[in-house]
């Protein structure tokens, strides 16, 4: 009887909640920067410096998704990299694969505004530290706006080419076909 009492009133917040929660835009996290190309890490443990590169060879401008491979400085210890970038945050899951295979690695950090530094905690069952990262980030780019309803519900805020100050500047600049600037 209890079981099927919260059931009920399960199913009675269920049936209230979820039109509310259907109405609201789904909006991914955007990237804010590429980070394609060659990463030299610095993972600090226990006071040591433990110098990796790392070399990003896939990226998706949409997701923010990245794949790769590293290398330790001693060139046995090799690893592939997976992890996204959602705005200035990245995340990634490093796997060894030479000496040491199945050793995993876990990390977050923040890529710094200029886009060549990162920096955050790293972690794994039994280990955890600080690392930082030298590099070269790319902005991505976001837009033009196609059609005026990419404009609304806030949707003008999340494009960088070009930038609008207003949902108004926005739907003009799609109206004119790309004739009236945005915020440049």
């Amino acid at each position: 009887m209890k079981i099927q009492k919260i059931f009920v009133n399960f199913t009675v917040i269920a049936v209230l909640v979820a039109p509310l929660v259907m109405a609201l835009p789904a909006r991914a996290a955007t990237p804010d920067w590429n980070i394609t190309g060659t990463w030299n890490l610095d993972f600090n443990f226990g006071g040591g410096h433990y110098l990796h590169t790392m070399t990003v060879t896939t990226f998706n401008s949409t997701t923010g998704a990245f794949s790769g491979t590293g290398v330790y400085s001693d060139p046995s210890y090799t690893w592939t990299v997976t992890g996204i970038v959602s705005g200035y945050d990245v995340t990634y899951h490093i796997v060894y694969t030479g000496t040491n295979a199945g050793y995993t690695v876990d990390v977050t950090g923040t890529i710094a505004s200029g886009g060549t530094s990162m920096s955050g905690t790293w972690g794994n069952a039994s280990q955890s530290g600080t690392w930082t990262g030298v590099g070269a980030a790319t902005a991505v780019l976001i837009g033009p706006p196609t059609d005026k309803d990419q404009c609304k519900k806030d949707g003008w805020k999340i494009f960088n080419n070009p930038t609008f100050k207003n949902q108004g500047d926005c739907v003009s600049f799609v109206a004119s076909k790309g004739k009236a600037k945005g915020n440049e």
